[in-house]
């Protein structure tokens, strides 16, 4: 912790800007996987003062980054990191609906829970043919 400090303290004296946020982004990186896994909950001291420092900076930060994304969209990559689900087969929530559909009619018609008609018998059952 105290070799990270003087690192960044250096690199601000140097003008460098990088290294520092990339180091506070960190440390905010950690505070919220304390909070999602319950290491930092309700009404408890320990990391407290953690989570009130990155609240405030979060508060300040975000909406700057917000403003330079929408001002400048072409300097950012577009590309995300956690891409929505889509594949060959199965690419809006609705085929993915259709699919699971899909899969448990052909397991109910292999074990013999549901019968397949030809398209024979449907005609002949609809009166198609007359």
């Amino acid at each position: 912790m105290i070799s990270d400090v003087r690192r960044v303290s250096v690199r601000l004296e140097d003008g460098d800007a990088v290294e520092p946020l990339a180091a506070v982004f960190d440390r905010l990186c950690v505070v919220r996987n304390q909070l999602f896994r319950g290491e930092a909950t309700w009404n408890r001291y320990v990391n407290r003062s953690q989570i009130e420092g990155g609240t405030e900076i979060l508060a300040f930060v975000v909406p700057v980054l917000a403003d330079l994304m929408m001002d400048n969209p072409e300097a950012f990559d577009r590309s995300s990191r956690y891409p929505s689900v889509e594949s060959d087969t199965a690419e809006t929530v609705e085929d993915v609906l259709d699919y699971s559909i899909a899969v448990n009619v052909d397991r109910r018609i292999r074990d013999g829970q549901e019968r397949v008609y030809s398209s024979a018998e449907v005609r002949k059952e609809l009166g198609l043919d007359d």
